[in-house]
């Protein structure tokens, strides 16, 4: 039997004896018939304690019937010390991020598990990826299957604002993603003199003293020029 379906089953199962020990409990109590037995006081407690299980059965027989459905394939799980709440993600997560290591760390995992795996967090379970048809489809091809939304929006709406291609859906990212098309033409992106032009910029920027330099604020400027420079 396929696995989807004896989670299914499975889950049937479990929510038929929460629903059958909630019926007939409350049929108890509603008629004034005091529960008495220690097995009668037990067969509630039991039927709440599997309820969670229930629903954990049901999410992963709807995730595979989902996956089976859009022909898409398993991706490997972290190696989780704690798989219940991700605690073990959540610390080594924040310990990489006070190291300014967070990316660095997050490539070594991918080289490990590949291009895209499942990590689980103390509110959901969530699928990394840099596999470069997932980010055409998120970003482009099926955008409107992705709406962003949640931290993928909270993360940069300070940065970028509420109309950029990066928070907008709708209308808005339309508007936002035909504004930044030129950017990418094949002959724009060719275009070497105007880069010259640019990074020349960027170099007189450069104290010629042999000075300590931040050329993240420079490099950031010559983004901008030669990506406005296309537009």
């Amino acid at each position: 039997m396929a696995r989807e379906y004896l989670y299914l089953t499975s889950s049937a199962v479990l929510g038929s004896y929460v629903l059958w020990t909630a019926a007939e409990t409350y049929f108890r109590w509603s008629h004034d018939s005091h529960l008495t037995s220690s097995h009668a006081h037990a067969r509630p407690i039991l039927a709440a304690l599997l309820v969670l299980p229930g629903l954990i059965l049901y999410n992963k027989a709807w995730n595979l019937f989902q996956m089976k459905a859009r022909n898409c394939g398993e991706a490997p799980v972290y190696p989780h010390t704690d798989p219940i709440f991700g605690s073990d993600w959540v610390r080594a997560s924040l310990a990489r991020q006070r190291e300014h290591g967070l990316l660095e760390w997050w490539q070594t995992v991918f080289d490990k598990l590949g291009n895209t795996w499942w990590v689980k967090t103390p509110t959901a379970w969530v699928l990394m990826t840099s596999e470069p048809e997932n980010l055409k489809a998120v970003l482009a091809s099926s955008f409107e299957d992705f709406p962003i939304t949640g931290p993928r929006k909270e993360a940069v709406l300070p940065i970028l604002g509420p109309d950029a291609i990066f928070t907008a859906n709708g209308e808005v990212w339309h508007g936002a993603r035909a504004m930044m098309r030129p950017t990418f033409v094949r002959n724009q992106i060719a275009d070497l003199n105007c880069f010259e032009r640019h990074v020349g910029d960027l170099i007189g920027r450069i104290p010629k003293d042999g000075g300590t330099v931040d050329l993240q604020a420079l490099l950031y400027m010559m983004t901008m020029d030669s990506a406005t420079d296309f537009m």
